[in-house]
């Protein structure tokens, strides 16, 4: 299977003050190239630095108790229904779409989970309402350890959330 990753970040924050005359500013923007790249970034299929070669994604709900991912042999692709086994996870993106105050998705913290984008086993990421959440390691990636390191795993706490996901990395 061939995976194209094609990303584009841009962020703009205007700082204003006001004054006598006019309303001085500053534009502090940040590019997925860094202060002067570009917002896009394309890297190709392969299993080598910056490349990718399986996808998964996916819109699901959680309902008050954790769900997890197993990354190495229990998922399967949108496109063929493939079994995905990923050995190293380049990055994923997480959205929550719940717009109410306080229900939140806490991501990480399974004793198997896959731990080397966080510190250690246990840590976790809250991702508060219309948060979104985006690691991308194109070099090193994060290793998949099938059996010891190798569950995301999503609690939302009491809350039902619909949350969005994508995956991508190398088999």
């Amino acid at each position: 299977m061939a995976v194209i990753l094609e990303m584009e970040f841009l962020m703009k924050l205007t700082e204003q003050q006001t004054a006598d005359l006019g309303v001085p500013q500053l534009v502090h923007s940040f590019k997925l190239g860094g202060i002067a790249g570009s917002s896009k970034l394309v890297l190709p299929s392969g299993s080598a630095a910056n490349k990718q070669n399986l996808v998964y994604s996916d819109s699901f709900s959680l309902a008050a108790t954790p769900t997890t991912l197993d990354l190495a042999g229990t998922i399967a692709s949108k496109l063929n229904g493939a079994t995905l086994t990923f050995t190293n996870i380049r990055g994923f993106a997480l959205r929550n779409t719940s717009t109410t105050t306080g229900e939140n998705i806490t991501v990480g913290g399974n004793a198997n989970g896959l731990v080397n984008w966080v510190t250690a086993v246990g840590d976790e990421i809250i991702l508060g309402p219309s948060g979104l959440l985006v690691i991308h390691s194109p070099i090193d990636g994060y290793d998949v350890t099938a059996g010891t390191g190798d569950i995301l795993e999503f609690d939302p706490g009491a809350a039902t959330i619909t949350a969005e996901l994508a995956i991508w990395g190398i088999s």
